[in-house]
């Protein structure tokens, strides 16, 4: 009975240090935490047993994400080993097979983006895990997974809005050119991020972070370049128009103009590392983006409402390179 109402009182002590919105993975890391603490702490007045202990891991590990608003529509596309579709706001998983002719495309899929105009999915389809330069293509497919067009492989892909350019990261620097053929192609002298962190304000222009951090605004058509907001390093999220959503090092989410170098906090600082993929709902209200401890200890995907800064999680075990939102049409 003892050692019932000790753990009891340890697992509510631990529960009002914890933040209402994680999802089972980040709390359960942080009752992992918590637990470690309470044992350094009693293990040395020997008041915590192992009993105890047990008791409270085994409660820790319970609990559902909250439901998201009823406003939020559509669809996301998630993609690492293969594709997987999420409805909103249900938060509804199923497995999107990729196929051309009926014949199953296998491989590792990476980047996604949703081309409006054809309502299409266009993802970078790869024979390795990481992309190398000429082992891929990519693929444009309908919402049910069927190829409608190929191209060729780019490693690193960002789409377009109107989807007929991509930006990429080719051994280290930033290229542009058409999707199509014949398109020139136009390089940026900055080095870029690995992973080449990039993300279109428009059909004409992109953001990117170069190796030092540092994000530059580059012109498709022109093949010119400018730094914003120097010195910040900033961690890309997403672009739309002239803004930008980042998080600094304090893990906050803010969003910045580029055009009036006005910046606002969308939801303050956290312990949990924000960062991509991210996805720009089509209607600019939400943001989904990927938070967690530790790259080991899973991150959790998030819808995050750009108005009023409340996050809530879609899942707690994402594990995707790529995501995009696609504006569901009956």
């Amino acid at each position: 009975m003892k050692e019932r109402i000790e753990s009891r009182l340890i697992r509510l002590r631990i529960a009002e240090l914890l933040p209402s919105r994680l999802t089972f993975s980040e709390r359960r890391g942080e009752t992992h935490r918590g637990i470690w603490q309470a044992w350094s702490k009693a293990n040395s007045a020997r008041r915590l047993t192992t009993l105890s202990l047990i008791a409270l891991f085994l409660a820790s590990c319970s609990g559902k994400p909250e439901p998201l608003p009823p406003a939020v529509t559509g669809e996301l596309y998630c993609a690492s080993a293969g594709l997987t579709r999420i409805q909103l706001p249900s938060g509804e998983q199923s497995e999107v097979p990729i196929r051309e002719d009926s014949v199953a495309v296998d491989g590792q899929v990476g980047r996604a983006s949703w081309c409006a105009a054809r309502d299409t999915i266009i993802i970078e389809h790869r024979e390795s895990r990481l992309p190398v330069e000429g082992m891929g293509e990519l693929l444009e497919l309908d919402p049910s997974g069927n190829v409608v067009e190929r191209y060729s492989h780019r490693p690193h892909p960002a789409f377009s809005p109107d989807c007929r350019s991509v930006a990429y990261s080719l051994r280290g620097r930033v290229a542009a050119e058409s999707l199509g053929q014949g398109g020139k192609t136009r390089f940026f002298a900055t080095r870029a991020y690995f992973g080449a962190s990039i993300s279109w304000l428009d059909n004409t222009r992109f953001v990117y972070r170069n190796e030092w951090g540092d994000l530059w605004v580059a012109n498709a058509d022109d093949g010119t370049q400018e730094g914003v907001f120097a010195g910040e390093r900033w961690r890309l999220l997403a672009a739309r128009g002239s803004e930008i959503v980042v998080a600094d090092n304090d893990n906050r989410v803010l969003m910045a103009d580029i055009d009036t170098e006005e910046v606002r906090e969308i939801a303050g600082p956290s312990g949990r590392s924000r960062g991509g993929p991210a996805v720009w709902s089509p209607d600019g209200r939400w943001l989904v983006y990927s938070r967690g401890w530790r790259f080991w200890e899973g991150r959790s995907l998030v819808l995050l409402d750009l108005e009023s800064g409340e996050e809530w999680a879609i899942d707690d075990a994402f594990r995707q390179w790529g995501i995009c939102w696609r504006d569901r049409r009956e």
